[in-house]
């Protein structure tokens, strides 16, 4: 997922919003397919409308998959809008000119927006800074612990393992942001204030890659933003594509935001994407951090970088030994890990046919454990194949198949049959409607599933 794909959701009235600012529209054509922004800039100095032949007449016969591709991203993106019937004199048409073709002309926002581009330049996102904020900028080592100390902070409130939520210790606004609501919009959690509880998603949650965890919360907190008001989301998800343009480490000035920009910027900076500090003058500023780059499409490897080192390390007796002195790390591990000690650096474990079932009916399988185990290997277990031993993963398999021999349904259950014919009647019945699940003609019994219930009622009265 990136925010490029969200876009496509949005109605017209709230893109339209968007496409006002200059960094929507910079951030959506850069994510576009190539040939997509082909045909963006084709269209960007054209007063009229382009016919539907025409457009197609563009690419190589052997780009036509290319073309369809691109036609549809442009629709979803709402970057091409349809031409009306009474303004199609002026259109850029086919010849000979075909009966009720469609035209199309590049969505009115962006035309304006790339024009202003092209014409009088863009103002480069590098400045060049002052001693006083060279001087005051984080190093990267700050920002790496300031984003690990803010995302691991909420993880382990999610989880239980703090009873608060992650504080902002550093310079800058105060966030806005209700963590707690945050989680629950994206239904990780469950209960009031005193008692917390992870759902099943949020059992999932704890074992994604960072990448994805990130962009299940932002979609939760552009959300949030959208049950306020159309203006607020169009807000956020202009300033998270401007902040998705920027490098890590390079500064952005608070001074020149608006009032609600500062905002979203403290509450991502309780995210751990940006890093606020202040130079010497005493000038508001924040960094990116490296999460903040997953913002710039989920195509970056930087972005999808794990916060932490690999450090487990799986045997074929099905020991485990997780190199780690993260609280966080371990309480994930005792989701599906029965722990046998924990060192200082060291957590030793067992995987028991107990503990991987105990995780199973919590929401979870097989094969996320089992990618989970690989994704947070210890860089000596990534030099064998597999890194996860074979026999440690087709158990885990068994496992999981043997929690799925049985498979409950909600039955009704008829007895007390006076006559053989009728029960016989009604087994054939209950086949019939395909709601028959279990029968015992020595007793005159019959199972059905509950929703066939009024059906077989009513068959048994008329037998009667």
């Amino acid at each position: 997922m990136d925010l490029i794909s969200y876009l496509e959701g949005l109605p017209p009235s709230v893109v339209g919003a968007l496409y006002s600012s200059p960094w929507t529209c910079r951030a959506v054509v850069r994510g576009i397919p190539p040939l997509a922004k082909q045909y963006v800039m084709r269209m960007v100095l054209l007063d009229q409308g382009v016919a539907e032949g025409v457009i197609d007449a563009w690419p190589k016969a052997s780009a036509r998959s290319q073309h369809a591709t691109a036609m549809r991203k442009l629709g979803r993106l709402q970057l091409l809008t349809l031409v009306p019937k009474g303004q199609q004199a002026s259109v850029l048409a086919t010849l000979p000119p075909r009966d009720n073709e469609r035209a199309f002309r590049l969505h009115p926002e962006v035309q304006r927006q790339l024009r202003k581009a092209l014409v009088s330049g863009v103002a480069a996102q590098s400045q060049t800074l002052s001693q006083s904020v060279n001087r005051a900028l984080p190093s990267s080592a700050q920002l790496e612990d300031h984003a690990v100390r803010q995302w691991e902070g909420l993880l382990s409130f999610l989880h239980g393992s703090t009873p608060q939520p992650p504080l902002l210790a550093s310079e800058g606004p105060k966030p806005k942001l209700d963590i707690i609501k945050l989680l629950q919009s994206a239904q990780l959690q469950q209960g009031n204030r005193g008692k917390r509880e992870l759902t099943a998603s949020g059992f999932r949650f704890m074992l994604m890659d960072t990448y994805h965890q990130l962009w299940l919360l932002l979609r939760a907190y552009i959300d949030l933003a959208k049950n306020q008001s159309g203006a607020e989301l169009a807000s956020v998800v202009s300033f998270l594509l401007q902040l998705g343009g920027h490098e890590a480490a390079q500064p952005i000035s608070l001074a020149s935001m608006q009032a609600n920009e500062r905002d979203i910027c403290a509450d991502l900076a309780l995210l751990g994407l940006l890093l606020p500090f202040r130079d010497g003058e005493g000038g508001s500023w924040a960094c990116p951090t490296r999460l903040a780059m997953a913002l710039g499409g989920s195509g970056s490897a930087e972005a999808q970088q794990e916060v932490s080192q690999g450090y487990i390390i799986v045997e074929t007796n099905y020991r485990m030994y997780a190199y780690t002195s993260s609280t966080l790390q371990r309480a994930v591990l005792d989701l599906f890990v029965r722990c046998e000690a924990v060192l200082p650096n060291l957590y030793i474990g067992t995987l028991t046919r107990e503990s991987v079932i105990a995780a199973l009916a919590k929401g979870l399988d097989s094969e996320q454990l089992l990618t989970f185990l690989r994704r947070h290997a210890h860089p000596r277990a990534l030099q064998r194949s597999p890194v996860v031993p074979e026999v440690v993963g087709d158990q885990m398999r068994l496992w999981q198949a043997q929690t799925r021999r049985l498979k409950s349904d909600a039955a009704q259950l008829y007895q007390q049959f006076g006559d053989v014919k009728v029960w016989r009647a009604s087994v054939e019945r209950a086949k019939e409607l395909g709601i028959w699940l279990w029968d015992h003609e020595p007793s005159r019994r019959l199972a059905a599933r509950v929703e066939g219930h009024p059906q077989m009622r009513e068959f048994i009265r008329s037998q009667q």
